[in-house]
């Protein structure tokens, strides 16, 4: 059983904007526009922060295609407890449609406005390596569309890729393969489906 229960002053200052990317929006005549969003690190050391995590997991996993975002939670708690002796390298991203201004703290996030979740570890001589992504399941193929928004899980992953400045390795689900290939610049790793990686 995970405690969440922190009663110690965390260290970290929480959440924090690492940059932005272009998605799309479903316009109301139809069509998908480019639109605006933040890329954000999360802390899940800083309770604000794994509550948020925490919120999404819950209303994300009810749904069809959410069940990557149990993962990711699962990841947090680790960090948050230090259980896992790499927890100091792992981090966890976020993409929110909510405006947030350069260089200011951000206090707390609308949870509903989380649009892709990611957690991510940072390696010293080899391949960084994506943990896990998941995209908010309104936005993603498991739901018939129109989709609110389009486009957030490939941003995303190319944010985080572009963000270590280096190779970056993962292993897909079995239902995702076809979602890495689209993508077009992923390929499988050491003869195996699932383990691919990107230069």
């Amino acid at each position: 059983m995970i405690s969440t229960n922190y009663n110690t002053p965390s260290p970290a200052f929480g959440a924090h904007r690492v940059g932005e990317v272009i998605i799309r929006k479903l316009s109301k005549g139809g069509e998908y526009l480019p639109s605006e969003a933040n890329v954000i690190e999360l802390t899940p050391r800083y309770v604000p922060d794994f509550k948020l995590i925490e919120t999404v997991a819950d209303t994300w996993a009810r749904k069809k295609g959410g069940h990557i975002v149990s993962d990711i939670y699962h990841e947090a708690c680790k960090i948050a407890e230090r259980t896992d002796k790499d927890w100091e390298y792992k981090r966890i991203f976020a993409i929110t449609t909510e405006t947030v201004e350069k260089g200011k703290k951000i206090k707390k996030l609308d949870p509903k406005k989380i649009q892709g979740l990611a957690s991510w570890v940072e390696r010293n001589g080899k391949r960084n390596y994506l943990s896990w992504l998941q995209s908010n399941p309104a936005t993603n193929h498991y739901e018939k569309g129109p989709h609110p928004y389009a486009g957030v899980g490939k941003k995303l992953l190319m944010f985080i890729r572009n963000f270590g400045e280096k190779p970056m390795e993962f292993n897909s689900a079995k239902d995702a393969v076809d979602f890495y290939k689209k993508i077009g610049c992923y390929r499988p790793y050491e003869n195996s489906k699932y383990f691919m990686y990107l230069d």
